[in-house]
């Protein structure tokens, strides 16, 4: 018997042993690929490749990378290893030119993710589409973006922008410290609710708004789900019979519900709001998307090459672009004005200046904030710039290979299927661009220095065909804040402000790991 349960356990330890030999030697087997093609790059160690820091938390995607970037001053690219899959990582601005643009045929896809199409299809917006199905899905959404269409939100989110002076007019009487990710998240939630899909929210009053609760709950990993990614980074085919979701389903069956109940009743009641819903319904029913203006400019045969084709959208496909609307639209510019106050804060003669432009430019528009407005204050938009400059939505940009790419001025062929990661952060914080990087400066995008740089050395919305689509909205959401926050507040520091702040280090979009806690007053 003895015996016998001493052969058994052998037996188990022989198994044990050859599927970790097996394990480790599909991790290991690419480690010597860039070696092999001459590429100066990072030495990978088992198991995670060259991101140990980013798989266990320590350090955020800017960090890691920028630490990469400036190991190889002077070198046009280099390489790392994600787990066990190589990475091309260009330095050199032209080459990320050719990339993003010039040669975008080739590098048309972002990194391909594996998406539960059945139960995850609110995923499948078009920031994860890829070939012929982003394209078409592209030309769709773009009229949906227009200058004019933006205009027409305008009004949607000065309403919100009221409410947001009334909040904290309120909220000054008992405190004389702020929360400001928190009420500028609320304000974004707010501005999406209504622009999105046609909902007064008002989640500023509302402490309980399941909108803003779930608005929260996009940006939150779990524990199970990083376990999770983890393992399919390591073992992609795991990702199939996971069949892992990305988003919570309460997530989806929020939005699903949302988006179904409003989509029918608008149909049935024949009601229009001109929000991006309803911009979506039209494509549904394959409607013209332009204003009576835009058509008497002459835009319709444009127009219709844009909206892909006779075919309208599903509600499974409404919900997956209203989704990204929601998630993006919310947290990217609720954090970028939370940080451009931080930077106000510590920077008071920024601030005043600031506040000084839009003091006079309101004055020439009777005293209240209109879109043209916005389009006079040439020192917001530097300092926007800035704040961008320095803490960029996305750290880094990634591409994917589609087929095979010859690296001008060099030997190097990128085979298809090679993943591309463009370190947005570390360029931003190269001093060979911007002198002292990390001092908030707004006139280095004063028109004179940005001449004097190379155009692909600032890319907070990325570039070419794939930049973000709501590229417009974004920035018309943050002036609007911007503007009403120091137009009626000053803000400083305070014994509780974190400096500097610190990166939530598991987030995939840049947000601070704690509040940001400002002292205000009001202005007289």
């Amino acid at each position: 018997m003895g015996l016998l349960f001493e052969s058994t356990l052998l037996e188990v330890l022989c198994i044990l042993f050859l599927l970790c030999w097996v394990f480790y030697s599909n991790v290991t087997q690419k480690y010597s690929y860039w070696r092999d093609r001459g590429v100066p790059h990072i030495t990978p160690k088992f198991p995670f490749g060259t991101m140990k820091d980013i798989f266990l938390g320590r350090k955020h995607f800017g960090e890691i990378y920028d630490e990469f970037y400036k190991q190889f001053k002077g070198e046009r690219y280099f390489g790392t290893f994600s787990m066990r899959k190589p990475t091309f990582v260009p330095r050199d601005p032209e080459l990320i030119k050719n990339i993003l643009t010039k040669d975008f045929h080739h590098f048309s896809d972002r990194l391909e993710i594996n998406i539960n199409k059945k139960k995850d299809y609110i995923h499948l917006h078009l920031f994860n589409m890829s070939g012929p199905e982003w394209k078409k899905m592209r030309m769709k959404l773009t009229p949906t973006f227009t200058s004019g269409k933006m205009k027409t939100m305008f009004l949607l989110m000065s309403k919100c922008s009221e409410q947001l002076k009334e909040f904290v007019d309120q909220e000054i009487k008992y405190t004389s410290v702020l929360d400001v990710k928190e009420a500028l998240a609320r304000f974004t939630m707010d501005i999406i609710a209504t622009c999105a899909f046609g909902l007064d929210i008002n989640s500023l009053t509302d402490k309980d708004c399941e909108f803003y609760r779930i608005g929260i709950k996009v940006f939150q990993p779990t524990t199970l789900g990083i376990i999770l990614q983890t393992i399919v980074s390591f073992l992609p085919f795991m990702g199939k019979i996971i069949s892992m979701r990305m988003a919570s389903p309460d997530v989806s069956e929020f939005l699903t519900r949302i988006v179904r109940e409003t989509v029918e009743y608008r149909e049935k009641n024949n009601i229009v709001r001109n929000d991006f819903l309803d911009l979506l319904i039209r494509i549904r029913q394959n409607k013209s998307l332009l204003d009576d203006d835009e058509k008497l400019n002459g835009h319709s045969d444009t127009e219709k090459k844009k909206s892909g084709g006779k075919e309208g959208l599903t509600i499974e496909e409404i919900t997956a672009q209203s989704f990204i609307f929601f998630a993006a639209g919310f947290e990217t510019a609720s954090s970028t004005m939370s940080f451009c106050l931080y930077e106000l804060a510590c920077n008071p003669e920024i601030q005043v200046k600031l506040h000084q432009e839009i003091k006079e430019v309101l004055a020439k528009h009777g005293g209240k904030l209109t879109y043209q407005a916005l389009q006079e204050m040439p020192y917001m938009d530097k300092v926007i710039n800035e704040t961008l400059r320095r803490y960029a939505s996305l750290a880094i940009l990634t591409r994917l290979c589609i087929e095979p790419y010859k690296v001008p001025d060099s030997d190097l062929v990128l085979e298809k299927g090679q993943r591309i990661t463009i370190p947005t952060y570390a360029i931003h914080h190269d001093p060979e661009y911007y002198p002292e990087p990390y001092k908030f400066d707004p006139e280095r995008f004063s028109a004179e220095k940005v001449r004097e740089r190379h155009p692909y050395v600032h890319l907070p919305f990325g570039e070419g065909p794939r930049m973000c689509i709501g590229m417009r909205f974004g920035l018309l959401q943050t002036k609007i804040g911007l503007t009403e926050m120091l137009s009626n507040f000053e803000f400083g520091l305070s014994p509780e402000t974190q400096i500097p702040i610190a990166i939530h280090k598991r987030a995939f979009v840049t947000q601070p790991d704690k509040p940001i806690l400002l002292s205000l007053t009001k202005r007289k």
